[in-house]
């Protein structure tokens, strides 16, 4: 028997990656933006930790800001870092297990965020699942819902994106071993972000 699968081609090409959610997930006015973003982040800075990774929600700012924004508070040391963000895969577009091929993430006419390009085209090189795709990145909010607060506390950060639907447990292992063979290899590591739903309903016990 022959099974065929469809599954949309993976788009390559490196380049601007837009706002998808500006004006729904955050303000996109940069003066509207900035406002929200200086009340999230209002009191004292919270102790300051250098960890290997760290998990954020991605709710609109409005819900999920304050906690993402005390996480990205407490990081010594974080601007001019290389991110490496994991995100859900929301939407129907594009492959399954992607790698954001942008050059930058534009987060209005006057703002954007560098790509780190060498670790995203290693990531595909030597982590199997992935692929190359600015198609399943278009519309998703998972890691830009991230770049407001970034662009107050850490304006010089490196954002490499990787958005993540469905598989098995083991190919999620074999993934998480080539993952962690690559970054070994990197003489500076990225630091890890997982970008998550958490739980919007459950209470908190």
């Amino acid at each position: 028997a022959v099974i065929s699968v469809s599954m949309p081609p993976a788009i390559s090409t490196a380049g601007i990656r837009p706002p998808a959610v500006a004006g729904t997930f955050y303000p996109a006015e940069d003066a509207a933006r900035r406002e929200l973003v200086n009340s999230i982040c209002k009191g004292d800075a919270p102790p300051q930790t250098s960890p290997l990774a760290v998990m954020v929600p991605h709710a609109g700012l409005k819900y999920s800001g304050r906690i993402a924004a005390q996480v990205w508070r407490s990081i010594a040391d974080l601007d001019g870092r290389t991110l490496l963000i994991v995100s859900p895969k929301h939407t129907t577009g594009g492959v399954n297990w992607s790698v954001s091929p942008c050059e930058r993430w534009r987060l209005s006419a006057g703002t954007s965020f560098a790509s780190d390009t060498e670790l995203a085209n290693k990531l595909v090189s030597h982590v199997a699942a992935l692929q190359l795709d600015a198609a399943a990145h278009q519309q998703e909010h998972g890691i830009e819902v991230q770049l407001p607060i970034l662009e107050k506390v850490a304006p010089q950060v490196k954002v490499t994106g990787v958005a993540v639907h469905g598989g098995s447990w083991t190919d999620i292992q074999q993934a998480a071993v080539e993952l962690a063979a690559v970054i070994r290899d990197l003489p500076q590591p990225p630091l890890l972000v997982i970008s998550s739903d958490m739980n919007h309903y459950a209470p908190d016990a």
